[in-house]
């Protein structure tokens, strides 16, 4: 009897006969017989062909059985499993004159336990309309709302923007350059670089029933700062503390100075970075890097562009590339490239068909070997090399030293300049001198020839004074030159300089006819002259050793 007890359910009101009939499974079946019983002893009156059709049906949901005589209005209450809704039923009576009032739903919804949201206009409406055997929602409780956790933006990551940059005006899209992937979002010190969001307390529910339903509150967003990383008082921004870029390792920020890379090329794009760059292999053609602190390249560069306010230090050789750096510049080799540093350059096997600038010093360090064929090197103090030139070809090599090579640039610039505008100051004036000269004899000129003459004078008076301002530059310059003790001038070839290598000295030059053996050049008593090479490096280095003023 237990058992089939809880394979239906009878619910019994004043109108009404309900019954549940749960659908068979897992050998378990209600008893048709156990629902005949408990309705028989109940006196509850019904049709036989309504009870076998519920049975059959087996819904697992209360279905009408049988209506009752009544004469009072009957409230029938039902939560919702949820506990967050309850609803009324009204039954007429189906007899008599009773009337539905106010009170009655009070009642039912005591009796049913409901206690919170009730729906007053609901039930209002209820009453004065009349609403009957139609349920209506009376109550309801209100789901928890859980707190938001935390959160960190990270105000440098800015794709969205970038993908923008990639359209015109007219949404088209623009051709894009994917070698500037722009992998690396920079910083400055004191860069706002993420800002910590509080996460919010949660508000409580409830059901019908007056059940409280607790909400969670929010969890805070878990940042740790890393080195270079500074925090306002109340941790709500983060700061760096230097240049550099933002590094994310979980729930660890921090501002990273050396950028690591194994290659740059298609996967990296062009690197730009505050710090220092460190590439691990190499560098492929047509990419650049630029680095404010230094660069280290582990492997080869191509056809590459490397630009440092700092170093550059290459281990293996560069095929083509154009290197450019504040400071020093090292390489195994140097093949066809540019090359300008703004102190040393130092070569370990050869240079090769390059143009090769440096404020101080020049030198392939390999010995016997060691050579610097084709191209020019200009330094400012010193170029050396076992070898100078080559016994093979007929290419020049040209070595410049002892004038600052960007001051001769500057000046050969300025030589030029000069030149051209004097070239076309001399037009202007003999224009000038025609013009004048037709005035003189035809007598004033008319508004447009006025004009015109005019504009002419003008321009030859502003190129007039722009010559005055570029040739006091040019021999102010050309003084610096001839003056200049900053740079000691000497060219240094321990092993062999070969025919066809021209050596300048400040503005002193020679042009090698015949091979010389271990030898220096410097200028003696205002000449270029050829000295002996151990001889010549005992002075230089006695020269460095001196105390500068």
């Amino acid at each position: 009897m237990v058992a089939s007890e809880k394979l239906y359910e009878l619910k019994v009101t004043l109108s009404q006969v309900m019954l549940r009939v749960t659908p068979p499974g897992d050998g378990r079946k209600a008893n048709l017989n156990d629902i005949q019983k408990e309705l028989n002893s109940r006196s509850i009156p019904y049709r036989h062909n309504d009870l076998f059709e519920i049975y059959r049906r087996a819904a697992d949901k209360f279905e009408l059985l049988s209506k009752r005589e009544t004469e009072e209005y009957e409230v029938i209450v039902e939560v919702a499993h949820s506990g967050l809704e309850a609803s009324l039923k009204v039954v007429p009576p189906s007899m008599g004159n009773s009337k539905l009032d106010y009170g009655m739903i009070k009642q039912a919804l005591v009796a049913a336990k409901i206690q919170a949201g009730i729906q007053q206009d609901e039930i209002r409406g209820v009453v004065e309309n009349k609403i009957e055997n139609k349920s209506v929602v009376v109550a309801k409780g209100r789901e928890p709302v859980h707190g938001t956790d935390g959160w960190v933006d990270f105000l440098q990551e800015n794709e969205d923007q970038d993908d923008q940059d990639a359209q015109d005006e007219d949404g088209q899209e623009d051709l894009v350059d994917y070698k500037e992937l722009n992998l690396i979002k920079n910083v400055s010190e004191g860069d706002l670089v993420a800002r910590v969001h509080a996460p919010t307390p949660g508000e409580d529910g409830f059901t019908v029933l007056g059940k409280v339903l607790k909400a969670r509150s929010g969890k805070p967003a878990r940042v740790r700062a890393g080195k270079n990383i500074k925090r306002s008082e109340d941790g709500s921004e983060i700061y760096a503390a230097t240049n550099g870029f933002v590094v994310k390792d979980d729930d660890r920020l921090s501002i990273e100075n050396v950028y690591v890379v194994d290659q740059v090329d298609a996967s990296t794009g062009n690197i730009r970075f505050a710090g220092v760059v460190a590439v691990r292999h190499g560098v492929e053609d047509n990419f650049t890097v630029e680095a404010a602190k230094g660069i280290d390249v582990g492997g080869a560069v191509g056809k590459a562009t490397l630009k440092s306010e700092s170093d550059i230090n290459i281990r293996g050789g560069v095929m083509g590339g154009t290197l450019e750096a504040k400071n020093n510049i090292s390489a195994k080799f140097l093949s066809e490239c540019n090359v300008n540093a703004g102190e040393n350059v130092t070569v370990r096997d050869y240079i090769l068909h390059s143009d090769v600038q440096a404020g101080k010093t020049v030198q392939v360090t390999k010995a016997f070997s060691g050579f610097i064929n084709g191209g020019i090197t200009r330094a400012g103090d010193m170029v050396a090399s076992s070898n100078l030139g080559s016994d093979v070809g007929e290419e020049k090599t040209q070595i410049e030293v002892g004038v600052r090579p960007n001051l001769r640039q500057v000046f050969d610039g300025l030589q030029r300049k000069l030149q051209r505008n004097q070239v076309v100051f001399d037009k202007l004036s003999k224009n000038l001198l025609v013009q004048q000269i037709q005035r003189e004899k035809q007598g004033e000129f008319d508004e447009e020839k006025q004009e015109s003459f005019n504009k002419s004078l003008a321009g030859a008076r502003r190129l007039r004074d722009d010559l005055f301002k570029d040739l006091a530059h040019y021999h102010d310059m050309a003084n610096e030159l001839a003056q200049s003790t900053m740079s000691i001038g000497i060219v240094f070839a321990e092993n062999l300089t070969n025919p066809g290598v021209t050596v300048q000295i400040k503005f002193s030059r020679v042009t090698i006819k015949s091979p010389i053996v271990g030898s220096a050049f410097k200028i003696m008593r205002g000449e270029l002259k050829v000295q002996d090479h151990d001889e010549a490096m005992k002075l230089y280095k006695n020269l460095l050793s001196k105390p500068q003023a």
